[in-house]
């Protein structure tokens, strides 16, 4: 038997809000295709699961995009977006990343620099002291 393969429609690029279908080939076992965002930097580690679907050992899928956020690459902090195929245990079968931006691209995050000359600012917030 093949080595389970998530085959996604096109190339691999999406504009917020669109269907991503594809096909699932090589497995052996019912479970579940999910599609998700992670982020990867500094920071907090955060993932949203934005669809998901049963699907059997092989066959068809579709999946909703939101409107954002989308894929980018920063300094300090990414975002990606990709597909899991599970198997019923929660075993990762297959994953592949995708592309969503409104460009169709990676949304390249500029560094800022603050201005010479100028003084950071520390602001305080409502309640703290």
């Amino acid at each position: 038997m093949s080595e389970p393969l998530i085959q996604v429609e096109g190339d691999g690029t999406f504009l917020p809000g669109e269907r991503v279908r594809g096909e699932l080939s090589g497995g052996s076992a019912a479970g579940e295709i999910r599609l998700f965002w992670i982020t990867k930097g500094r920071g907090t580690q955060e993932v949203g699961v934005e669809d998901q679907e049963a699907v059997g050992a092989a066959g068809y899928f579709e999946l909703s995009l939101p409107p954002a956020p989308y894929t980018t690459s920063g300094t300090l902090v990414s975002i990606e977006w990709g597909l899991e195929w599970l198997d019923a245990s929660g075993e990762v079968l297959s994953a592949c990343e995708i592309i969503v931006s409104p460009t169709r691209q990676v949304i390249q995050l500029e560094r800022v620099e603050p201005e010479v000359g100028t003084k950071r600012r520390f602001f305080r917030f409502a309640g703290s002291s």
